[in-house]
């Protein structure tokens, strides 16, 4: 979740999209354990925008879940209040030293 993936209609109506990391319930807990297809998980684990990511998505064995989505829509909300991102950084190395 990122501001750039919530729309508003002409009625008013929230809207999300760009579901591309969406996965359903029952494959990420086949993943979790160790149940999963080849491939099934696998190069989605450093997938995203930095800005709005989990710090244990950064990590080697960090999976997208409920808790990682929590923290997006915790950034998201944290920058509509005060109109920039709680992290910025030159660079990707020392964003996730802030993150």
């Amino acid at each position: 979740m990122k501001p750039s993936n919530i729309l508003i209609n002409e009625y008013n109506t929230l809207k999300f999209c760009d579901f591309g990391l969406a996965r359903k319930i029952s494959d990420l807990q086949a993943a979790a354990n160790g149940k999963g297809e080849d491939g099934d998980l696998k190069g989605d684990k450093k997938s995203g925008t930095p800005y709005y990511m989990a710090p244990e998505l950064f990590s080697d064995d960090g999976v997208h879940s409920f808790q990682s989505d929590c923290w997006a829509l915790g950034c998201v909300l944290y920058e509509m209040a005060t109109g920039r991102p709680p992290f910025a950084a030159q660079g990707l190395n020392e964003l996730i030293t802030q993150i």
